[in-house]
């Protein structure tokens, strides 16, 4: 192993022994803007691992739905670059910082290769991963990789759900490994300078569950991994008929404040 990929490793080691996963969430995504009061209240740990600027509007606006939604001490791993580029070194390193310091994992970035990503998130077992399901507009198959590999008991995929019609929009991709719908359509957000504004995609509705399921692990404090993500279906989603062939659980999260400003 490389002299840096050791230091990397045991500075990582030293943060474990030290905060023993005291955090409640964390985000694989960039760095949010720290003058906003919600970003100030919510980000507990930052970890820097892009190889340029990390990326700052998106990621504030998660921040916004994350703080409006109840997930406070929440760790941001930065590993997106402010051009859109994530490394592969980033990757891996990024998802593994990231389960030394929190029970939940918030992932909303992928690339063309979803499967992969899910293979390394399906190694920590005890960490509860909400991913997006992806924005291609495609039927995802139940022979493909990456239905295989994305269907780990503790990797919840999530598709936006319009809550006015309870639909899923055209743009999501549907179908095996797709575990649950939660509201993604029309989502109040706040982005850097407290610009407000509206979001319809993935990433707002995973954000909106990862930050209930955080809340859920802080009052549950012995339920890791998947028994965390069967508690979280069995107590507060709802079964939907209408969503069983683009949903494989056919339910869905019907959220709390995800239309506050």
């Amino acid at each position: 192993m490389k002299r840096s990929a050791v230091i990397f490793v045991m500075g990582l080691m030293a943060a474990a022994a030290a905060h023993a996963q005291s955090l409640e969430l964390a985000t694989l995504l960039g760095r949010p803007d720290s003058s906003q009061a919600f970003v100030s209240r919510t980000l507990a740990k930052s970890v820097a691992l892009t190889s340029g600027q990390p990326e700052l509007d998106f990621t504030t606006e998660m921040f916004s739905v994350l703080y409006r939604n109840g997930a406070p001490r929440t760790a941001a791993i930065e590993i997106l670059e402010n051009t859109g580029a994530i490394t592969e070194r980033a990757w891996e390193q990024g998802i593994w910082a990231a389960t030394l310091e929190a029970p939940v994992v918030l992932n909303v970035v992928g690339n063309s290769d979803m499967g992969s990503i899910c293979v390394r998130m399906a190694e920590y077992v005890e960490t509860a991963f909400v991913f997006v399901a992806g924005n291609d507009a495609r039927r995802i198959l139940p022979d493909s990789d990456e239905a295989l590999h994305c269907s780990s008991g503790n990797i919840l995929r999530v598709a936006p759900l319009n809550v006015a019609t309870l639909q899923i929009p055209e743009f999501t991709n549907v179908g095996a490994s797709v575990r649950l719908a939660a509201p993604g359509v029309n989502i109040a957000v706040t982005g850097p300078g407290g610009r407000v504004g509206r979001r319809s995609n993935g990433s707002v509705a995973a954000a909106l569950v990862a930050a209930r399921l955080a809340v859920l692990a802080r009052e549950n404090p012995t339920l890791r991994g998947a028994r965390l993500i069967e508690r979280f279906f069995e107590e507060e989603t709802t079964l939907i008929p209408a969503l069983q062939e683009k949903v494989e659980s056919g339910r869905a999260w019907l959220g709390l404040r995800a239309h506050v400003l």
